[in-house]
């Protein structure tokens, strides 16, 4: 006897739920245990993780990346020929190879239980938790060897800005370099400029909030600065990749030095003259208020003495 079979919209495919068990015996007849037991685990997290969230795809992708890394998970049980554990899961949830690479993949740009609690921290300027339709259209830009970030750039903006996935995609479309890497300069929505003070005031505050906790956390972090993850990937890998690299440092450097004369004209020029404008309406009110409350006190003392 079959089940009913409920689907959960995503941006991308239909999710189904859990096959019935007669199917999944089938597809594991000769699937290796340890294969197996992943295969399961994936089915379980599915079924009880039911809202389509970043951290149930986390899971999820860390089950598909042990089936697609790790050695011996496409031996078969039986005989020689090797299996392919990915397409058997992709059969058994009804979706295709490559969304569950997607979901591998996600994973492989968060391994860590910290990683993942700081994607699932994410927040856009809106208040708004980055979605898995956000990484569905962000996830294209993480590369497992050489540089992060053009990845970690664009989420970075898409906090900022508070991008919608579409528009992550027309930013990514509108930005490419000949070789079909995309860069972080132009493209997008024109800049919405806040029409009041309060909001100017807050867009900023969101924004350089971003910064400043992520330089301790990424950017300083003695595990995996800049200096860290170069050396991480090898001398061969940093000359292979070293045209790319370089592109992305002279950026950093050209962002870093705009952002750095701003702050000093912000903190030597702009606050000052804002604090001393300040204290100047409070000490004009204050004159103001006096002055009317002095002519006030002489029209009384001229009524008292015409009477």
């Amino acid at each position: 006897m079959t089940t009913a079979v409920a689907n959960v919209r995503t941006t991308t495919e239909t999710v189904t739920q859990k096959a019935e068990p007669s199917l999944i015996k089938q597809k594991l007849e000769n699937v290796n245990p340890q294969a197996a037991a992943e295969i399961r685990r994936f089915l379980d997290v599915e079924e009880k993780l039911v809202t389509y969230t970043l951290q149930r795809m986390w899971h999820l992708g860390r089950c598909a990346e042990n089936l697609r890394s790790n050695p011996g998970m496409n031996k078969a049980k039986h005989g020689d020929e090797p299996i392919n554990p990915i397409k058997i899961l992709a059969e058994l949830v009804d979706k295709s190879e490559s969304f569950i690479n997607k979901m591998a993949q996600l994973f492989r740009a968060f391994p860590k239980d910290s990683d993942r609690d700081r994607l699932l921290n994410y927040r856009m300027v809106s208040g708004a938790p980055l979605t898995w339709a956000h990484m569905e259209a962000l996830i294209p830009l993480y590369s497992d060897e050489g540089s992060r970030s053009v990845f970690d750039n664009l989420i970075q903006r898409t906090l900022a800005e508070s991008l919608t996935p579409k528009e992550i995609m027309q930013v990514i479309a509108s930005t490419k370099n000949p070789d079909g890497r995309p860069t972080t300069r132009g493209g997008g929505r024109p800049t919405n400029v806040p029409p009041t003070l309060g909001g100017k005031a807050t867009r900023l505050i969101t924004q350089t909030d971003v910064l400043v906790k992520n330089i301790p956390e990424i950017y300083e972090h003695e595990t995996h600065n800049f200096m860290a993850s170069l050396k991480e990937m090898g001398q061969e890998v940093v000359a292979e990749k070293a045209t790319e690299i370089k592109h992305n440092f002279i950026r950093i450097r050209e962002n870093l030095a705009a952002l750095q004369a701003f702050c000093a004209r912000t903190l030597d020029d702009v606050i000052p003259e804002a604090e001393q404008y300040i204290a100047a309406c409070i000490n004009a009110k204050a004159a103001s208020d006096g002055k009317h409350q002095a002519e006030a006190l002489e029209a009384t003392d001229k009524g008292d003495t015409k009477s």
